[in-house]
């Protein structure tokens, strides 16, 4: 499985969380 299907995934699971994690700093994205 590709990192992209990988976000495709979560992104129809959870578009507010996958949009909030977009959106914050690269550094802070590995702890959300």
């Amino acid at each position: 499985m590709s990192l992209q299907a990988c976000a495709d995934i979560v992104a129809k699971g959870d578009p507010d969380r996958f949009a909030a994690a977009m959106a914050a700093p690269v550094a802070a994205r590995r702890v959300l």
